[in-house]
């Protein structure tokens, strides 16, 4: 393990320095763009922006989808594949799914990459018959979508009761082990090229429950745990525009407090783009030579926000003394994260960057 010859470099979760960023997300039903229009529009003056999964296409017209667009706005399927709700087949997903991105992208002129599913319908077997919970993702990563959001925080009819993990947003977590957004694995343990990420902020749990206060507080509660525990969590809000009655006035407060704490909200194409961008760059030429780490960050996809790495703020009794970045020097920016100093430093992705750091006594 070279950690015990020399400091390791290793890159940061979220964009830039941030420790929470929030994802909004719409499940379009059977809604109209008369329907999206003032819902589109409160979530533009927040600055925030949102996905809406269409799941009737001539409900909406490509002009108006192309102004949403242009905004920053993402525009997806809903597939629906309800009929065989009870025991979905693989056959007849895959065909649902393929259905769907191709009329979106047909008439819309827009690419479908992220997901979430009409009543959130998971095909379990594979090609075979076979039992696999990771076959819905693998027939994502066939059909080129490479994030899905089709797992929310849902517990009332549970058989643990609703809100058996406690009050919300206090004790609620994420039913997928972290906050963080992961691939899928098979069966067998194989990697599979699509993200999950958990819906933990899911309006119809409070809705059902006619909870408006429980609904921000779920929200408020995760981006203070991210923030404040070190419970780093990439937070992801649904808001149905058939409930926005409901959702409405608590929605537009978490945008709110979400600005208040300098947290962008963003669509989940975005995050999926920050997240690839990040998991392809690397770190290669590590040298550790007389108290000098030096080594090449690479990075080929571009992103609009940046890429941070983090390298040990101490190595064997001995402190970060000067940071060069590309032959200039650049602060060091001292960080803790569980427990240890780092010094974050914060670069342009889709370029590679020639690193020095020096450490003394």
């Amino acid at each position: 393990m070279t950690h015990y010859t020399k400091p390791l470099p290793r890159f940061w979760y979220f964009p830039d320095t941030l420790k929470c960023l929030v994802t909004l997300t719409n499940d379009g039903e059977y809604r109209t763009e008369a329907d999206f229009e003032p819902q589109f529009r409160d979530i533009d003056s927040m600055g925030a922006k949102m996905s809406l999964y269409i799941l009737e296409t001539d409900k909406v017209s490509k002009n108006w989808v192309d102004h949403w667009t242009s905004k920053g706005f993402e525009i997806a399927g809903h597939p629906d594949d309800t009929k065989e709700a009870g025991q979905p087949d693989w056959d007849h997903m895959d065909q649902v799914l393929k259905n769907k991105k191709q009329e979106i992208e047909t008439k819309f002129g827009v690419q479908v990459r992220t997901v979430v599913n009409h009543w959130f319908v998971w095909c379990g077997r594979d090609s075979s018959g076979q039992q696999d919970f990771g076959a819905q993702a693998m027939l994502e990563e066939k059909n080129g979508i490479d994030l899905d959001i089709n797992y929310p925080l849902y517990d009332i009819h549970s058989n643990q009761g609703a809100f058996y993990l406690g009050t919300p947003g206090i004790h609620q977590g994420f039913h997928g082990g972290s906050g963080l957004v992961m691939k899928f694995a098979n069966a067998q343990g194989k990697t599979i090229h699509v993200y999950q990420h958990f819906n933990a902020v899911y309006d119809q749990q409070y809705n059902e429950s006619n909870n408006p206060e429980g609904f921000y507080k779920s929200f408020k509660g995760l981006v203070d745990r991210s923030l404040n525990d070190e419970i780093y969590s990439f937070v992801s809000i649904k808001a149905h525009n058939d409930e926005y009655d409901f959702s409405k006035e608590p929605l537009l407060k978490m945008l709110a407090y979400a600005n208040s704490r300098g947290i962008p909200v963003w669509t989940a194409a975005n995050l999926l783009d920050f997240v690839k961008m990040r998991d392809e760059a690397t770190f290669s030429k590590l040298s550790w030579w007389d108290h000098q780490l030096s080594f090449t960050l690479s990075s080929s996809l571009k992103h609009s926000s940046g890429l941070t790495c983090m390298i040990p703020a101490s190595y064997g009794g001995k402190t970060i003394k000067r940071i060069t970045l590309n032959g200039e020097e650049v602060p060091a920016c001292i960080k803790q994260v569980k427990g240890s100093e780092y010094a974050f430093v914060t670069v342009e992705p889709g370029k590679n960057h020639e690193l020095t750091v020096d450490y003394t006594q």
